[in-house]
């Protein structure tokens, strides 16, 4: 259905507060059973690339060198699925979007960012059929253009584009259509002019679609994905959290250094063909995609900005001193923030 770029500014307590009431049934609904000890639960991981250097990690024993029982990686919906998952397990650490923790910690759960894992939205992009008229992101004016869900990156950063291109975004109609694929659909029926991709969906549909803007090239770095703990795993466990950052970067380390193995480890535990997550790793390695772990607050503060103008976060600006915590961090990522 037709959602205006700006969504009601319903509380942000009482969205989360009512994800919370349902955490029960959709718990059943996203993963087959709770995360227990040695699992850690990130948002869509084996279908975005958020998670290649936890496969990496996993498959090269990263976890068991840094001391850290790790034997499983969760998948969740992302948001505030995520959020929930990761509080039900008994190792509440996990990867998700900024929006989700700040959402959470707002709405008053004892949680900290302690590690910045995706500091650039090099990976989304905004695609047309290859025929069409549309040649980049100021022609969308008098346009339809597609969305995931509510508060999700997909509408966050296409709203956020579209500002810093200076293209009045009262201006486009944005649908919400669920998914990267009901998008897809639309665009192909000619129900929208353009839709999002993510990565590695684009590079599998390369050939299919033609690149309208990507989001990289029309607006700074935004952070999207950080690590999250509660504050009580974080102050009775610390070297866990720390063997669990320690264990990220040594994957990080490794794609840097053995891009074509990493290739193969990825395609294997997303069970996708190599093919494509080859052109999205060589993409997203050229931009700098995954941070090793440091933070990088400029993103993160221009991150808040998107989710303000869009309606999902209630300011503008965020105190960091007070949802970070950089204690878990090796010294050499650390800041003076």
């Amino acid at each position: 259905m037709a959602r205006p770029v700006t969504p009601a500014r319903a509380s942000l307590a009482a969205w989360f507060s009512a994800s919370i009431i349902g955490c029960a049934a959709l718990l059943g609904s996203t993963v087959s059973m709770p995360a227990h000890a040695g699992q850690v639960v990130v948002s869509h991981y084996a279908e975005l690339m958020y998670g290649a250097p936890w496969a990496i990690a996993l498959d090269q024993g990263y976890f068991k060198k840094r001391g850290v029982d790790v034997t499983a990686l969760l998948s969740s919906d992302g948001g505030g699925t995520t959020i929930r998952n990761m509080m039900a397990s008994d190792m509440p650490y996990t990867e998700t979007a900024l929006s989700a923790a700040l959402a959470a910690i707002h709405d008053g759960l004892d949680l900290k960012i302690v590690d910045g894992a995706v500091n650039t939205a090099a990976d989304l992009v905004w695609v047309v059929k290859p025929n069409s008229p549309l040649k980049n992101i100021h022609d969308l004016a008098g346009k339809k253009i597609a969305y995931t869900r509510a508060s999700s990156t997909t509408q966050i950063l296409g709203l956020a584009a579209l500002q810093s291109a200076k293209v009045d975004p009262s201006k486009v109609t944005m649908l919400s259509l669920g998914t990267i694929g009901g998008g897809l659909t639309a665009l192909d029926q000619g129900a929208v002019d353009a839709a999002p991709e993510l990565e590695p969906t684009y590079s599998r549909n390369a050939a299919k679609y033609r690149v309208l803007f990507a989001v990289s090239d029309v607006m700074p770095p935004v952070t999207q994905h950080v690590g999250v703990v509660s504050e009580k795993f974080l102050k009775e466990h610390p070297d866990q959290v720390k063997a669990l950052i320690l264990a990220r970067r040594d994957g990080v380390d490794f794609m840097k250094a053995h891009p074509d193995q990493a290739i193969a480890i990825v395609a294997k535990a997303y069970d996708m063909p190599p093919g494509p997550v080859a052109l999205a790793f060589k993409r997203l390695m050229a931009a700098n995609y995954w941070s090793e772990g440091k933070l990088d607050y400029s993103a993160m503060d221009r991150a808040v900005v998107g989710l303000h103008v869009a309606g999902v976060y209630p300011d503008a600006k965020v105190d960091w001193s007070k949802v970070v915590d950089e204690s878990a961090l090796p010294a050499d990522l650390r800041t003076t923030k």
